[in-house]
Protein backbone atom coordinates (compact mmCIF):
# COMPACT_ATOMS: atom_id res chain seq x y z
CA UNK A 1 0.00 0.00 0.00
CA UNK A 2 1.58 3.17 -1.10
CA UNK A 3 1.11 6.64 0.69
CA UNK A 4 -0.49 9.12 -0.93
CA UNK A 5 -0.11 12.97 -0.94
CA UNK A 6 -3.04 14.41 1.15
CA UNK A 7 -5.30 16.91 -1.57
CA UNK A 8 -6.73 19.71 0.29
CA UNK A 9 -9.11 21.43 -2.07
CA UNK A 10 -8.25 25.17 -1.45
CA UNK A 11 -11.82 25.99 -0.84
CA UNK A 12 -11.88 23.85 2.54
CA UNK A 13 -8.34 25.52 3.39
CA UNK A 14 -9.48 29.20 2.53
CA UNK A 15 -12.31 28.21 5.34
CA UNK A 16 -9.66 26.63 7.74
CA UNK A 17 -8.22 30.13 7.47
CA UNK A 18 -10.63 32.00 7.59
CA UNK A 19 -12.30 30.25 10.74
CA UNK A 20 -8.57 30.41 13.15
CA UNK A 21 -8.25 34.26 12.34
CA UNK A 22 -11.91 34.90 13.42
CA UNK A 23 -12.46 35.96 9.95
CA UNK A 24 -15.98 34.52 9.30
CA UNK A 25 -19.11 36.17 9.19
CA UNK A 26 -20.43 34.74 12.98
CA UNK A 27 -17.11 35.87 14.38
CA UNK A 28 -17.97 39.54 12.93
CA UNK A 29 -21.85 39.06 14.75
CA UNK A 30 -19.99 37.76 17.81
CA UNK A 31 -17.57 40.43 18.00
CA UNK A 32 -20.11 43.40 17.85
CA UNK A 33 -22.58 41.57 20.51
CA UNK A 34 -19.97 41.22 23.04
CA UNK A 35 -18.40 44.66 22.93
CA UNK A 36 -22.48 45.78 23.48
CA UNK A 37 -22.65 43.42 26.23
CA UNK A 38 -19.40 44.51 27.68
CA UNK A 39 -20.84 48.10 27.29
CA UNK A 40 -18.59 49.03 25.02
CA UNK A 41 -20.32 51.18 22.62
CA UNK A 42 -17.21 53.12 20.80
CA UNK A 43 -15.86 49.18 19.64
CA UNK A 44 -19.53 48.33 18.43
CA UNK A 45 -19.32 51.02 16.34
CA UNK A 46 -16.03 50.42 15.17
CA UNK A 47 -17.19 46.51 14.72
CA UNK A 48 -20.14 47.77 12.12
CA UNK A 49 -18.00 48.80 9.55
CA UNK A 50 -19.63 51.64 7.45
CA UNK A 51 -18.42 51.62 3.58
CA UNK A 52 -15.88 54.42 2.95
CA UNK A 53 -17.52 55.50 -0.19
CA UNK A 54 -20.92 56.68 -0.81
CA UNK A 55 -24.15 54.90 -1.01
CA UNK A 56 -26.40 55.88 -3.97
CA UNK A 57 -29.26 57.62 -2.94
CA UNK A 58 -28.16 58.88 0.63
CA UNK A 59 -27.96 55.70 1.83
CA UNK A 60 -25.09 56.45 3.82
CA UNK A 61 -26.21 59.08 5.97
CA UNK A 62 -29.00 56.71 6.66
CA UNK A 63 -26.95 53.60 7.28
CA UNK A 64 -25.13 55.85 9.83
CA UNK A 65 -28.34 56.77 11.55
CA UNK A 66 -29.45 52.80 11.92
CA UNK A 67 -26.07 51.87 13.26
CA UNK A 68 -26.77 54.65 16.26
CA UNK A 69 -30.31 53.50 16.66
CA UNK A 70 -29.32 50.05 16.53
CA UNK A 71 -26.44 50.24 19.22
CA UNK A 72 -28.88 52.15 21.08
CA UNK A 73 -31.71 49.90 20.95
CA UNK A 74 -29.42 46.57 21.35
CA UNK A 75 -27.40 47.84 24.30
CA UNK A 76 -30.58 49.36 26.29
CA UNK A 77 -30.72 46.46 28.71
CA UNK A 78 -33.99 44.82 26.85
CA UNK A 79 -32.43 41.83 25.14
CA UNK A 80 -30.39 39.25 25.95
CA UNK A 81 -27.06 39.84 24.16
CA UNK A 82 -24.91 37.11 26.04
CA UNK A 83 -27.75 34.05 24.44
CA UNK A 84 -28.86 34.71 20.62
CA UNK A 85 -29.52 31.58 18.10
CA UNK A 86 -28.86 32.24 14.64
CA UNK A 87 -31.75 30.94 12.90
CA UNK A 88 -30.74 31.28 9.40
CA UNK A 89 -27.85 32.33 6.60
CA UNK A 90 -28.73 33.76 3.23
CA UNK A 91 -25.43 33.15 1.43
CA UNK A 92 -24.92 35.66 -1.27
CA UNK A 93 -22.78 35.82 -4.29
CA UNK A 94 -21.38 39.28 -5.43
CA UNK A 95 -19.52 38.42 -8.35
CA UNK A 96 -20.76 38.56 -11.95
CA UNK A 97 -24.98 38.04 -11.25
CA UNK A 98 -26.05 39.26 -7.51
CA UNK A 99 -27.84 36.11 -6.43
CA UNK A 100 -28.26 32.93 -3.35
CA UNK A 101 -25.85 30.78 -3.50
CA UNK A 102 -26.49 27.25 -1.60
CA UNK A 103 -22.69 26.79 -1.05
CA UNK A 104 -21.28 29.33 1.59
CA UNK A 105 -17.64 29.06 -0.42
CA UNK A 106 -18.63 30.66 -3.52
CA UNK A 107 -20.37 33.63 -0.99
CA UNK A 108 -19.47 37.04 -0.32
CA UNK A 109 -22.12 38.04 1.22
CA UNK A 110 -24.10 36.24 4.04
CA UNK A 111 -27.24 37.75 5.41
CA UNK A 112 -27.73 36.45 8.80
CA UNK A 113 -31.02 36.30 10.73
CA UNK A 114 -30.51 36.16 14.74
CA UNK A 115 -33.50 36.15 17.37
CA UNK A 116 -32.97 37.54 20.98
CA UNK A 117 -35.28 36.85 24.09
CA UNK A 118 -36.35 39.92 25.17
CA UNK A 119 -36.99 41.19 28.89
CA UNK A 120 -40.07 39.52 29.21
CA UNK A 121 -38.75 36.01 27.45
CA UNK A 122 -40.48 37.27 23.84
CA UNK A 123 -38.60 36.80 20.92
CA UNK A 124 -36.78 39.51 18.72
CA UNK A 125 -34.96 38.92 15.36
CA UNK A 126 -32.67 41.10 13.75
CA UNK A 127 -30.89 40.49 10.18
CA UNK A 128 -26.62 41.17 10.02
CA UNK A 129 -25.71 41.52 6.41
CA UNK A 130 -22.18 40.58 6.51
CA UNK A 131 -19.77 41.32 3.82
CA UNK A 132 -16.80 40.72 1.98
CA UNK A 133 -14.30 43.77 1.98
CA UNK A 134 -13.05 44.95 -0.81
CA UNK A 135 -15.93 44.67 -3.43
CA UNK A 136 -17.38 41.74 -4.98
CA UNK A 137 -15.84 37.84 -4.20
CA UNK A 138 -14.96 35.81 -7.28
CA UNK A 139 -14.70 32.40 -5.61
CA UNK A 140 -13.23 29.79 -7.94
CA UNK A 141 -12.69 32.21 -10.62
CA UNK A 142 -9.32 33.81 -8.10
CA UNK A 143 -8.15 30.52 -6.84
CA UNK A 144 -10.92 30.48 -3.46
CA UNK A 145 -9.12 33.25 -1.66
CA UNK A 146 -9.29 33.52 1.82
CA UNK A 147 -12.07 36.47 2.60
CA UNK A 148 -12.25 39.30 4.77
CA UNK A 149 -15.62 40.59 6.11
CA UNK A 150 -17.30 42.88 7.74
CA UNK A 151 -20.20 43.59 9.54
CA UNK A 152 -22.40 46.09 7.01
CA UNK A 153 -25.67 46.37 8.18
CA UNK A 154 -27.95 45.35 11.33
CA UNK A 155 -31.85 45.96 11.27
CA UNK A 156 -34.82 44.95 12.62
CA UNK A 157 -36.03 41.53 10.81
CA UNK A 158 -38.56 42.97 8.26
CA UNK A 159 -37.23 46.20 7.73
CA UNK A 160 -35.23 46.78 4.59
CA UNK A 161 -30.94 46.65 3.95
CA UNK A 162 -29.36 49.82 3.31
CA UNK A 163 -26.13 48.30 2.49
CA UNK A 164 -27.14 45.67 0.21
CA UNK A 165 -30.20 46.22 -1.84
CA UNK A 166 -30.82 42.83 -3.12
CA UNK A 167 -33.15 40.94 -1.59
CA UNK A 168 -34.44 36.81 -2.03
CA UNK A 169 -38.44 37.02 -2.54
CA UNK A 170 -37.99 33.89 -3.97
CA UNK A 171 -36.69 35.67 -6.65
CA UNK A 172 -33.29 38.05 -6.70
CA UNK A 173 -34.95 42.21 -6.69
CA UNK A 174 -32.87 44.69 -6.32
CA UNK A 175 -35.13 47.67 -4.09
CA UNK A 176 -35.41 51.10 -5.72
Amino acid sequence: CGVGLAVVDWPFKSRVAEVLRRETPEAHIRAFLSALARGDLATAEERWALPDWELAEGRSDLLAERRQQVIDELSAGDVQLDSYKVLETEWWRTCCEPGVVNDSRSAGGARVRVQFLDSAGMPRQYTFDVFTLGGAYWGAAEGWPARRWALRDVYPYGEEPLFWRWVWEPQVRYLE
